[in-house]
């Protein structure tokens, strides 16, 4: 998608809304085409100048990175948050750098309050509240970006977990669904399983295989009404010979009204149970009603999915995750109107079509107008209702899961660029909403945090600049002296379970950016660019002093990094040319960390012509079993003399003595007919490779380029 058209999206998705014309979507939009001049790693001169070209690879990632901010924007402003949020790509603007003080002790560096959530003692009670929370938002709309407002941290009580009362069905429904618990990224030999962050978390995906099946949820637009169609195909696979046993659209399984808007998010697969995550919308007494629902079907014959239970939960859907046998969700619960008291489902969540209990609802006792955000957990073994469920009042918008606990951050704008997370802890499905800190600066994605014995471990940028670009950042050290951030600076936070700050490294890299993370036990890595691609060793063992031990200076940078072996860290990213900054392709680094003192960059591999790849933004996209020494994702290449971009897939494999080796190389669809490339996925079960786009299945035998067979599925 162009940037203009994540751009126009601000408009549409926010023209229900009475946002403040300070942050309108105009005013919005144009902040940012401001801001995006400023990031050009080149000015006007500089480019046309025989030494500093720019590929048309650059300049498109830049324009992607910019589609992604202002879709964050857009989900920060319409949730109706009191302050104004910046994304995680909060770029500052480094062309100009004069020294900073990079040491200086922020006093926004890590904060935490107490005992500042609460529950209400009846509906009543909450619709006051937050009826008064409403009024004074509105009252002073015009406000709300210049005057300085104290951000709110916050603690919850404990309440003990208390079980969702809905209708319990037959045992005999539930003996159709023999589940075992996920092992994340730990694939069994012989097949692929979705790449996830941890080890011990499942994550959901548009594709899943046992091994014999291959599950696969799809989309493409009808051209008779424009509309997305949603298919799900299962497809059983014999040494790569394919026979499609099923074949339909989803709301046909679900039986959804046509009339309701309809989003299929991702599925999983826990044995012979497709767990599919999708939101329902439409409008009900002039309100929008939106609510995110877990379709359960029993896969006990493949060839006819059963729909066991439907359950739901208010909000929109932000994501989800299994653990320690239960399913997660999170949604974000806006759709509020508060013309009247005895409404109580125009602004209180529901659960599964009841209204959550007071208990469980919790708010700031300093009411601020904030998103509130619904986490349900539900058994694997008997999921026919949920077992808890909390809804809270929170900033967050982006979320990171450990095994023990589900964080939601999201990036604000004050004085300084800040990022606000909340903890909800659980165990066995019972939820404990926790407390929250602000950090300064900004995570580049999910990877920046990592959790490990009840300490969180972050990395982040705090940027020079933001989106107010004429407005001078000073941050206040701990001496009340002031210090203003010329370039950016990078930070290392260490947080225990009740959110309090255990200890930090700031001033790091001065001038540089995090572009990737990667915790691995007590040590962590991280990836800071500029002109070179700097990675971090930092020795956690004692999270009260965490060292950094190591800086390997290379160039280009990595996006993403992958524990290949107990020695060697895998990095996908981008090579760069020192001097000019101009793209070269994308590249695979393995680095060697048998001595975290001592990193080096052990091999690397330049895919020729490479301009883009999913894999770079999404570690979902990526195929990967380090125990089979296998990893391949999709790229594109550009073709300058004709002008013509080309679509693959690819395989590697890595050996100590040899290095990467491309083991296969695919050639994508080239019909005309439209096929988001993104979405493809690679599977491998046995000696056979299943490439699966929107459209069709093609297999191949491991390390060949020749097809076996294809199976269509549009």
């Amino acid at each position: 998608m162009k940037e203009q058209d994540f751009l126009n999206q601000i408009e549409q998705s926010a023209n229900d809304l009475p946002i403040p014309d300070s942050i309108s979507p105009q005013n919005m939009k144009n902040m940012l085409e401001d801001y995006k001049h400023t990031k050009e790693p080149f000015n006007e001169e500089d480019s046309n100048s025989s030494n500093s070209s720019t590929s048309n690879t650059s300049h498109k990632q830049r324009y992607m990175k910019w589609g992604l901010t202002a879709a964050c924007l857009t989900l920060c402003v319409i949730g109706g948050v009191y302050n104004t949020h910046l994304s995680r790509n909060g770029d500052s603007d480094t062309t100009s750098k004069p020294s900073a003080d990079s040491t200086a002790l922020f006093e926004s560096d890590a904060t935490a309050s107490e005992n500042t959530l609460t529950s209400p003692k009846s509906y009543s009670d909450y619709y006051k509240t937050i009826k008064k929370a409403y009024d004074a938002y509105y009252n002073s709309i015009s406000s709300v970006v210049t005057d300085d407002f104290p951000v709110t941290e916050s603690v919850a009580s404990t309440d003990s977990a208390s079980m969702i009362n809905t209708e319990s069905y037959a045992s005999d429904t539930t003996k159709e669904m023999a589940v075992e618990d996920s092992t994340g990224t730990q694939s069994t030999n012989g097949y692929s399983k979705t790449n996830t962050q941890e080890e011990n978390v499942d994550e959901g995906d548009i594709i899943k295989t046992d091994g014999t099946y291959i599950y696969r949820m799809s989309q493409h637009l009808d051209t008779t009404d424009y509309n997305t169609i949603y298919k799900l195909s299962i497809t059983q696979t014999d040494n790569g010979n394919m026979d499609v046993l099923y074949n339909m659209e989803l709301n046909d399984i679900l039986s959804v009204a046509n009339d309701d808007e309809i989003s299929f998010q991702e599925f999983y697969l826990q044995n012979n149970t497709l767990f599919i995550v999708y939101t329902r919308s439409n409008y009900q007494k002039n309100v929008n009603r939106t609510q995110t629902y877990i379709a359960v079907c029993t896969l006990k014959d493949k060839s006819k999915p059963k729909l066991i239970r439907n359950l739901s939960q208010s909000g929109y859907y932000v994501s989800s995750r299994i653990s320690d046998g239960y399913l997660y969700t999170i949604s974000n619960f806006y759709d509020t109107s508060l013309e009247k008291e005895t409404d109580y489902e125009n602004y209180i969540p529901s659960i599964d079509g009841k209204i959550i209990e007071c208990s469980d609802l919790y708010y700031p006792k300093d009411v601020i107008l904030e998103s509130t955000y619904v986490v349900t957990s539900l058994p694997l073994e008997d999921p026919t209702q949920f077992t808890d469920s909390k809804a809270f009042a929170s900033s967050g918008a982006d979320t990171y899961v450990s095994d023990s606990a589900i964080y939601l951050y999201c990036t604000q704008y004050n004085d300084v660029t800040q990022t606000k997370i909340s903890r909800i802890s659980y165990k066995k499905g019972a939820l404990n909403v926790g407390n929250t800190a602000t950090v300064a600066g900004y995570f580049y994605d999910s990877f920046a945090l990592s959790e490990k014995d009840g300490y969180l471990r972050m990395v982040a940028t705090i940027p020079a600049n933001n989106i107010a670009l004429l407005r001078d950042i000073t941050l206040k050290d701990t001496a009340s002296s002031n210090t203003t951030v010329t370039e950016d600076v990078n930070a290392l936070y260490i947080l225990d379970s009740h959110m309090n700050l255990v200890s930090k490294l700031t001033g790091i890299a001065p001038g540089e950016q995090i572009y990737s993370a990667r915790f691995i036990g007590d040590m962590g890595y991280f990836v800071t660019y500029e002109h070179t691609d700097p990675l971090f060793s930092v020795d956690l063992s004692d999270p009260k002093d965490p060292k950094i031990v190591g800086k390997l200076k290379i160039p280009g940078f990595s996006n993403y990094l992958h524990p290949y072996d107990d020695t060697t860290l895998l990095g996908i990213g981008e090579e760069t040319d020192p001097a000019t900054q101009e793209f070269l392709g994308i590249k695979l680094s393995m680095f060697d960390i048998s001595d975290p003192e001592h990193v080096t960059e052990k091999d690397k591999y330049i895919i020729e012509n490479s301009e883009y790849s999913p894999a770079l933004y999404d570690h979902k996209a990526i195929m990967i079993n380090t125990t089979d020494n296998i990893f391949g994702f999709v790229y594109t290449t550009y073709n300058d003399k004709n002008y013509e971009y080309s679509y693959y897939f690819a395989t590697y494999t890595y050996d100590s003595k040899k290095g990467f080796k491309e083991t296969a190389r695919y050639k994508l669809n080239d019909s005309n007919e439209y096929d988001n490339y993104d979405s493809v996925r690679g599977v491998y079960i046995g000696d056979y490779l299943y490439l699966s786009t929107n459209t069709q299945i093609t297999s191949y035998a491991l390390g060949t380029t020749d097809p076996i067979a294809t199976v269509y599925t549009k």
